[in-house]
């Protein structure tokens, strides 16, 4: 990274960082080992690598003065990806995100003798205890105006219904992010003790069977699943 400060255009492969800051108007991404193949990958890299010297980028280097558009590349490298991909960036971030919460919750269960502390252990203990009761019943799945609705049965036993939060979960697709949703708890299923309706929508750019419902603990200031590693899928 240390290109960007010094005002010069980075050309490496499609991963780490420049995976998250390529683009074609402030540098170059050579060819990487997941387009090549493992069959001839060195021939295929080192091919792309002297074509893109050879055509791009001496070429620009040659005739920077000239080459406008290309000057306007190096400036968009500076002053966009700079700021964002930089060792302060980073620490800031990290500190504001993670070291500065993760310090005032410590400061907050440790108060009074560490009785929030002591109190979250009761919980988690509590909790664990009794996941085992956590069920799901079946799936209703409607389709409309471009999107799925899905309803399901959740048994609680005697886990209180404010202790547990219900989500739709599928996997990304093409890289991307995780799809999840919290599911709204509707009501309360008449004749069948502490079993509540959940329901939330979702798109239907892909098969309805890529959603499925879940189950994890919940309670404000816990760090789930990092303090308490519960799951229960719908299956």
């Amino acid at each position: 990274m240390k290109v960007l400060a010094n005002g010069g255009l980075n050309l490496s492969e499609l991963d780490g960082w420049w995976a998250d800051a390529y683009s074609a108007d402030v540098g170059w991404a050579s060819v990487t080992a997941e387009i090549a193949g493992r069959s001839g990958w060195d021939a295929a890299e080192a091919n792309a690598l002297y074509t893109l010297l050879e055509e791009e980028i001496i070429p620009t280097f040659m005739t920077a003065i000239s080459a406008a558009s290309r000057l306007g590349g190096w400036r968009e490298s500076m002053a966009r990806l700079t700021p964002a991909f930089s060792a302060n960036r980073m620490v800031r971030q990290y500190a504001e995100e993670h070291c500065i919460p993760l310090a005032s919750a410590y400061c907050g269960r440790s108060a009074d003798a560490g009785r929030k502390g002591a109190d979250l252990l009761a919980w988690q203990r509590g909790i664990s205890s009794r996941w085992h009761d956590v069920r799901f019943g079946p799936v209703a799945i409607d389709s409309r105006e471009g999107k799925y609705f899905f309803s399901v049965l959740v048994h609680l036993g005697s886990v209180e219904p404010d202790d547990i939060r219900v989500e739709l979960y599928a996997d990304s697709v093409n890289a991307g992010r995780p799809f999840c949703c919290s599911m709204a708890r509707d009501h309360a299923v008449p004749g069948e003790p502490q079993t509540y309706r959940y329901s939330c929508a979702a798109p239907n750019h892909r098969p309805a069977h890529h959603y499925t419902p879940r189950a994890i603990p919940n309670r404000e200031g816990v760090l789930i699943p990092l303090e308490l590693r519960l799951i229960t899928w719908q299956k």
